[in-house]
């Protein structure tokens, strides 16, 4: 009888150790992925825009670059994918709310970040939202804020059993950074 008990405690230990492990290895929803992506491509705080002064410093050595553009992206790279990436990186989305920031001596913040419904439904491989984003620009000085939204696209589709941004359009960029870089073309 002991040993019975002694077997189905191991057996009940080892159940509930694996239902706790499978747990947390739960999948995103696409969502929650579009939104995290949404959100940490237009934030930049001050440290963010110091890495990308020091980023642009350095421009001339092509493959340092590259290699300190990949850490600045740090929080967005892992949630897309490879092809992704590269498109937005060539057109410098990655860095957009940054050079802002940094042109314009501001930081930003993500106010409000509202998706629209699924453009695929119910569908298992692919999800695709229209976003607006409400940023909240901030001048370093603390004393002028400045309030804008930036529009887009963000699709995901699932690799390896993970969502991940496989398309990002930017249909309507802040006002703020036309503004800024006409600004920047009359000097």
């Amino acid at each position: 009888m002991k040993k019975i008990i002694t077997l189905f405690s191991l057996l009940f230990l080892i159940t509930i150790i694996f239902i706790g492990c499978t747990s947390k290895l739960q999948v995103k929803k696409p969502v929650t992925i579009a939104e995290e992506f949404g959100k940490n491509l237009y934030t930049a705080d001050s440290q963010k825009i110091a890495d990308y002064k020091k980023i642009m410093a350095s421009i001339s050595e092509q493959t340092n670059y590259l290699k300190m553009i990949q850490t600045f992206d740090k929080t967005i790279q892992p949630l897309m994918t490879k092809e992704a990436y590269e498109n937005c990186l060539a057109n410098r989305y990655t860095t957009l709310s940054a050079l802002i920031c940094a042109k314009g001596n501001y930081t930003v913040q993500v106010t409000n970040f509202i998706l629209g419904k699924n453009l695929y439904g119910e569908k298992e491989d692919k999800a695709g939202y229209y976003y607006e984003a409400k940023l909240n620009f901030t001048a370093t000085n603390g004393k002028v804020e400045r309030t804008d939204t930036s529009k887009g696209y963000i699709g995901l589709s699932k690799q390896n059993s993970q969502w991940k941004v496989s398309i990002y359009k930017l249909t309507e960029a802040p006002k703020l950074y036309n503004e800024i870089m006409i600004k920047d073309t009359k000097k």
